[in-house]
């Protein structure tokens, strides 16, 4: 007997690519939802950690949070970042005996180098590290001269700027409402690794670690992840209502839903901070 086989039409042939065209249009945007929802509990999991390790540092120090120096700290041997101090700063090095990793400090949904040229607000050369989390300075905003900077507001983890350059840390006790006190969480900021709610400047380069605001681009699916004082972490869609929180006439954005989680003395009634 005679078997013809019998090979595809061309329009059998089209049919299938559309078929899998039409499956690879469903299914890659949930592939890449999936991807960035790993992301984003990572970098849950990551602020925990440092969330733990600075409420462990406290307990260790007459429940005080870690003060701001202003001094770089020396590289230590192990750590993959070359002579970059400014990655050694403040906390970076203060809490390391309490979560003993440095990756955790890195965000997975930012890069950790950013360039530093051809930015008008860092017009320098070359690369910076830059990490992924900040630290609750204070509620201030503005530059280091202006009385409502987060140098000498000193209503968040630290004191307001001494002398000696010195940002002393807050007494846990001082935190009123610890649960809705925001100590750590996403931050553009470099080299000072703040959480600096308030310096937005359109001209600067959003890809740069020095501009510092976080509304220049959320960073997981539309918001940002915070951690409280009471030591539990949550995600905030991004809030770009701008608010003039000292009445000074210069505004800021609110950056989470109540930027007065932002201030530790916070009353509970004004909504000032």
């Amino acid at each position: 007997m005679n078997r013809t086989n019998r090979a595809f039409t061309l329009i059998e042939l089209l049919v299938v690519i559309a078929i899998i065209a039409i499956l690879a249009a469903i299914l890659f945007p949930v592939f890449a939802q999936a991807r960035e929802d790993a992301r984003k509990t990572s970098c849950v999991s990551n602020l925990k950690q440092l969330a733990t390790g600075v409420l462990m540092y406290t307990q260790d120090y007459d429940e005080t949070f870690p003060s701001v120096t202003g001094n770089g700290y020396p590289p230590q041997p192990g750590i993959p970042f070359g002579t970059d101090t400014w990655v050694y700063n403040d906390i970076v090095v203060i809490i390391q005996p309490y979560v003993k990793n440095f990756d955790v400090f890195f965000c997975p949904d930012r890069q950790r180098l950013v360039p530093a040229s051809g930015d008008f607000c860092n017009p320098g050369t070359g690369t910076q590290h830059v990490w992924g989390y900040g630290y609750n300075w204070s509620s201030g905003y503005g530059p280091h001269d202006n009385p409502h900077s987060l140098w000498f507001q000193g209503d968040g983890c630290v004191l307001p700027d001494t002398p000696s350059n010195t940002l002393p840390g807050r007494s846990l006790a001082a935190v009123n409402f610890p649960a809705q006190f925001i100590f750590l969480g996403d931050t553009g900021d470099t080299p000072r690794q703040t959480l600096y709610t308030a310096v937005f400047d359109p001209r600067c380069n959003p890809s740069s670690g020095w501009n510092a605001d976080l509304p220049t681009g959320a960073r997981h699916q539309g918001g940002n992840d915070f951690a409280f004082a009471d030591g539990h972490v949550k995600w905030f869609k991004v809030n770009l209502t701008y608010v003039d929180p000292y009445n000074v006439g210069v505004t800021t954005p609110a950056v989470v839903p109540n930027r007065y989680w932002f201030s530790a003395t916070w009353d509970g009634v004004s909504h000032s901070p």
